[in-house]
Formats: structure tokens, sequence, C-alpha cells
């Protein structure tokens, strides 16, 4: 009775592994049946393929490379350049700016005007270029900067008017209003300054009681010498006809007092004297009505005030100015001269107040303009920052592109090289190889071919020898 034999089940996993080994194991036969020539041209074609490789990723290295230069220089390169010139103009205009603020001059108005001028070219230049390229946010950007770039320019248009309205020049604007107010209160109160004849109604006096008490000649000598100078004074072109009119005529009036005391004795002596004392009354009172005491010095001191406000536009010095005016009409109104001459001063310092007060107000909104150019500058300076920024970045980000792409070429052009030389050392060893076993197996076949020969020669020798013991056989028969 037949046995069979047992069965074993099979998973797929063998016989997945066993179909690669048949696939390989006919590969290996392929290879082997595959003939010389035949492995010689799929070793070419393999070389010239990785080579075409090679220089098409070359070739497309290139293209991409030079369109992404030629799209870095049109774009960004020249948006980066705009936006340096945007940064120089900006320059130019703060630097105009400056200038006006400094001397005052409408020339850098124009200059500055001018500059703005290229800067908005610069911006509309950027805008362009975005918009071609389809960059709607870089395209926003720079209409934004441009709008700050306005908002300067409108700025300080704004403040150069405030400053005409100032005045540019000292006789300008209201600069010059209440400069000429200060120089026409110079001009009226010069009629009241006679702080020196006062000086030296004093001296008069007292070198006339030194000359009564002593009757010495210096005390009579420096009563004259006074005498003269008090007449020289007199001339002044600045007093007023009245008093000079009202002195004169007491000075005249003491002089011949004077003389008639040195020539008399007794009560005409005295009587001299007493015309003498009277005339000076006459004086002292003449004085006393044309005199604002301190007026003067405290006129220096609001104009000193004003000067140092317009140097450096503080509010101490307004605080200041006020102040000495304030003053100076309070030595008006305490004075001796009359109400209409009070009355004229009064009107003239509330005019020259008034103007100062005018450009001060003037100058806060000045300020206030001042602020707002700043403002917009330094928001333009960033959004230039961020041009140059991005231009960087995108210089950059091309820069990585390009050496990778030559990376990549070079990592084709490597593996092609290495094929090569694996294909320089495989092919020979292939071709030896084979005509090795041809020389093998046409010895192998030789030496078979020797030793069929050496049979095929034996046997014929035994044949023959056969033969002839055969033909011996039948002579000894026919014999018999």
């Amino acid at each position: 009775m037949r046995t069979c034999a047992p069965y074993i089940e099979r998973s797929d996993g063998q016989e997945v592994i066993e179909k690669l080994q048949i696939n390989k194991t006919k590969r290996r036969r392929n290879m082997k049946t595959t003939t010389l020539s035949t492995k010689l041209i799929m070793a070419f074609a393999v070389v010239v393929v990785l080579f075409c490789a090679v220089i098409g990723v070359y070739h497309r290295t290139v293209v991409s490379v030079n369109s992404s230069y030629k799209s870095l220089i049109d774009t960004e390169i020249a948006t980066a350049d705009h936006a340096q010139g945007i940064l120089k103009y900006m320059l130019q205009c703060r630097r105009n700016e400056k200038d006006f603020l400094l001397r005052s001059n409408a020339k850098y108005i124009d200059k500055l005007n001018g500059n703005y001028e290229l800067l908005a070219g610069k911006v509309a230049s950027i805008v362009t270029l975005a918009n071609g390229a389809g960059d709607n946010k870089t395209a926003e950007s720079a209409q934004e900067l441009g709008d700050y770039a306005k908002t300067y320019l409108e700025k300080f248009e704004n403040l150069a008017d405030g400053m005409k309205v100032n005045g540019l020049t000292s006789s300008e604007g209201l600069q010059g209003a209440f400069r000429a107010a200060a120089h026409t209160i110079m001009v009226e109160l010069a009629k009241f300054e006679i702080d020196v004849i006062e000086t030296e109604y004093l001296l008069l006096r007292r070198w006339e009681k030194d000359y009564v008490r002593t009757n010495a000649k210096k005390y009579r000598g420096r009563l004259l010498s006074s005498l003269e100078k008090y007449e020289t004074f007199l001339k002044s072109k600045t007093l007023s006809t009245k008093f000079r009119n009202n002195q004169e005529k007491a000075l005249a009036a003491y002089a011949d007092a004077f003389l008639a005391y040195e020539s008399s004795e007794g009560e005409k002596r005295t009587a001299a004297y007493n015309a003498m004392r009277a005339a000076a009354h006459d004086q002292e009172k003449s004085l006393k009505s044309f005199y604002v005491p301190g007026a003067a010095r405290t006129v220096l001191m609001i104009r000193r005030h004003e000067k140092d406000y317009l140097l450096r536009r503080t509010d101490k010095y307004v605080k200041r100015t006020e102040s000495a005016v304030s003053e100076l009409e309070k030595l008006i109104t305490s004075s001796g001269i009359s109400k209409d001459e009070k009355e004229n001063l009064s009107d003239l310092l509330e005019n020259y107040l008034s103007g100062f007060k005018a450009l001060v107000a003037q100058d806060t909104q000045n300020k206030v303009y001042v602020a707002e150019m700043r403002d917009a500058v330094h928001k333009i300076e960033p959004a230039i920052a961020a041009f140059l920024a991005k231009a960087e970045e995108a210089t950059k980000k091309n820069a990585d592109t390009s050496a990778g792409q030559v990376r990549i070429a070079l990592i084709i052009a490597a593996i092609a090289i290495l094929v090569s030389i694996c294909m320089a050392i495989l092919i020979p060893r292939s071709i030896t190889k084979r005509i090795i076993q041809i020389i093998t197996g046409l010895s192998a076949a030789s030496e078979q071919v020797t030793s069929a020969s050496s049979q095929v020669a034996s046997s014929s020798q035994q044949m023959a020898e056969g033969s002839s013991e055969q033909a011996s056989s039948l002579e000894e028969t026919s014999s018999s």
C-alpha cells in the first residue's frame, strides 16, 4: 500500500520570496546570455543619459539663475535703489529745513520743494515696479511712504508761512512791527532820558554849596564847568523842545544870578544868592515834570529779554519781557510827565506787547508744525529701512536658491562621473572574462579533439592489425 507524503502549507511570504529569487535567477541568466555588444551599448547609453541629464540640469540652473537675478535686479534691487534715493532726498529736505530754520532765508523753501519732487518721483517709481511685479503689499507701503512725505511737505509749508508771519528778517512781519514799536518807544522816552542832566544838576548844586561855604577858587571852577556841561547836554536833539526851553531859561537865570552874586556884597549878595536858588528850583521842577526815572534801564531790559526769546524761543523770556513792560508802565504812570504823554507812551507799550505776544503765539503753532514734521519723518525712515531689508532678504534667498541648484548639478555630474568610472572598470572586466571563458572552452575542445583523434588512430591501427590477421588466416585456409 502506497503512503502519501505529508502536505505542508506554505505562507504568502514564502511564495513572494521564492518568486523574487526566481526573478533574480532569471535576470542573472539573462545577463549571462546578453551579448557583449548589447552590454557595451547599454553602458554607453547610461553614460550618455547621465551626461544629458547633467547638461539639462546645468542649462536649467543657468536659465533659472539668470531669470532670478534679472527679476531681482528689475524689482528688488531697483526698489532698493529707489529707496536709497528716497533716503538721500529726505536727508536733503531735512538739511534745507534746518538751513531755513537757522537762516530764515526763503531760498531754502524752493530747494526743499525741489528735493521733495525728486523724492516723490522715486516713490512713484517704486509703486510702478511693485504693481508691475504684482506686489501689492510693496505698492501700498510705497504709497504710504509717499503720504508721509506729503504730510512732511504740508507741515513745512505751514511752518514757512508761520515764520513769514513772524518775519524772516527783523524788519518784516510781526517781528518788524513790534521792533518798530520798540524803536518808537525808545525815541519817545529819549525825550525824558535826562539822567545825565539830573546828575549834572546835582553836581552844580554841590559845587554851588561848596563855593558859597568856602569861597574857594577850585569850587568856583567846578561850578562854571558844570554850567558849561549842563548847557551842552541841553543841546541834545532827543530832548523835548518845551523841556529844553524851560531848562535854558532857568539856566540863564541861574548864570546871571551867579555873576551878580560874585560882583556884589551884603544884602545884594544875599539877594543874588536867593535868585540863584530860585533859578535852580525852576530847573528841578522842570526836571521832575520831564523825567521818567529808570525808563532807559527798563527799556534796555525789555529789549534784552526780547532778544533772548528770539534766540532761544523759551517761555521764561516771554514772562521776563512781559514783566519788564509792566514795570516800565508803572514807571511812566508814577512819573511827573503830562497825562497826554503818559497815554501816548502807554499806547506804544501796548502796541509793542501785543505784537510780541502775537509772535509768541505764532511760535507756539510753529512748534506744533515742527513736531508733526518730525513725526512724519520718523515714519518715513522705518519704511525705507523695510524696503532695504526686503531687497537684502530677496538677494540672500536668490543666492541660496542658486547655490542649491548648482549643488544639484554638481551632484548629478559627480554621479555621472562615478558611473562612467564604474563602467570603465566593469566593461573591460566583462570583456576579458568572456574572452578567457572562450579561450578556456577552445582549449578544452582542442584537448577533446586531440583525445578523440588518438582514439581514432588507435582504433584504426587495431582494425588494420585485425585485417592482417584475417588475411593470414585466409591464406592458411587456402593453402590447406
